[in-house]
């Protein structure tokens, strides 16, 4: 099996797509009226990430774990930790925004949590096309 950054790039793009129309969508006067249509975005993001982040645990990490370099796997171990990380804090924010009336009852703390872990996955996506996926290419990860 082979993997192709290629593929995992245009997730990161996808995701980040998505995020900024989250981010464009969020005043909170507006979630007041209506909160469903951006829970609707919310549910669209978490599916895409939940997936994403399954495939890279199942197939980047695991080859490249795996490799001869010490250097590659200390990288790929921060990146395994990281992603744990990640996925509790972003599973955590959904339980907590689990229904539209709960954005539309606190808009001003929606709006703070939401802008917060979609920076962290942002920041995450950044640091995986420029590190990550970056030894991916170099080293490869197939089996």
């Amino acid at each position: 099996m082979t993997v192709e950054t290629n593929h995992l790039r245009l997730h990161h793009r996808e995701l980040t797509m998505l995020s900024e129309e989250i981010i464009d969508s969020i005043d909170p006067a507006g979630l007041v009226k209506d909160s469903v249509g951006i829970r609707r975005m919310l549910s669209k993001l978490a599916g895409k990430l939940v997936y994403h982040l399954a495939y890279e645990d199942m197939s980047v990490y695991p080859h490249l774990m795996h490799h001869p370099d010490p250097k590659v796997k200390e990288t790929v171990k921060v990146f395994v930790d990281e992603a744990g990380g990640l996925r509790d804090a972003f599973e955590k924010y959904m339980r907590r925004w689990v229904h539209d009336l709960d954005i539309r009852d606190e808009p001003d703390e929606f709006v703070v949590e939401t802008l917060n872990i979609l920076r962290t996955v942002n920041k995450r996506i950044e640091m995986e096309d420029t590190i990550l996926y970056v030894l991916v290419d170099k080293y490869g990860a197939s089996s």
